[in-house]
């Protein structure tokens, strides 16, 4: 995941080092999404 100013948070599907060198995909996450991963993140700091 990639979680840019607790905000938006996107799912990649491949390492970054590997991006452009095989198949790579990511999505953006929708605002429930978000709010439930940032909370979890919480809870673990």
């Amino acid at each position: 995941f990639l979680i840019i100013d607790n905000s938006e948070v996107f799912h990649l599907g491949a390492s970054l080092k590997d991006l452009g060198k095989k198949w790579f995909a990511f999505s953006k996450m929708d605002k429930t999404s978000v709010e439930a991963i940032l909370n979890k993140i919480e809870k673990i700091k």
